[in-house]
């Protein structure tokens, strides 16, 4: 017994259906991303201050974005919504309480805000940041963290900061 793949759907051809479903996939994207770092950062030395993280590694796969693991960013070359999304594992300083924000052009983004606590083990927590960002052409996309403490380790073991249009 075969099975019959239609060729026709909702009264299109293949190559038409396969056309439409692609209209509104996003061609703009950018990744930076590090794997096993342990090498960090200090936090400042008021506690609750962001600072930028100077930790990413690799220049991941983009689309009308520049990807600069080189400088912690990536800028965005068409203004539109973006899916601003961060997955990060990190250790630093036992207990601490650490922050994690996006930023645009050095400004954090408050509605982005994500805290995790460190353990007293040394474990390496994790944590994740998403939000959509109304950005401009020509807008640099960071990510900044704050510690509860005051110089505070930050070591941001894996981490991936991809952002999407849509």
């Amino acid at each position: 017994m075969s099975i019959h793949k239609p060729t026709v759907i909702d009264g299109m051809d293949k190559a038409a259906a396969q056309s439409e479903l692609e209209i509104g996939a996003s061609t703009d994207y950018g990744e930076i991303y590090v794997v096993g770092n342990s090498s960090g950062q200090t936090t400042n030395a008021t506690g609750g201050v962001f600072d930028k993280v100077t930790q990413f590694a690799s220049d991941g796969v983009s689309s009308n974005c520049t990807n600069a693991a080189a400088s912690d960013q990536i800028t965005v070359a068409n203004a539109g919504k973006y899916i601003a999304h961060l997955e990060a594992s990190f250790s630093g300083t036992l207990s601490a309480q650490m922050k994690l924000r996006f930023a645009v052009n050095g400004t954090t983004v408050a509605k982005s805000e994500t805290t995790r606590k460190l353990g007293t083990g040394g474990d390496v927590g994790s944590a994740s940041c998403h939000c959509i960002l109304d950005l401009s052409a020509s807008d640099i996309v960071t990510v900044y963290v704050a510690s509860d403490g005051s110089s505070d380790s930050f070591v941001l073991v894996d981490s991936n900061l991809t952002l999407i249009r849509v």
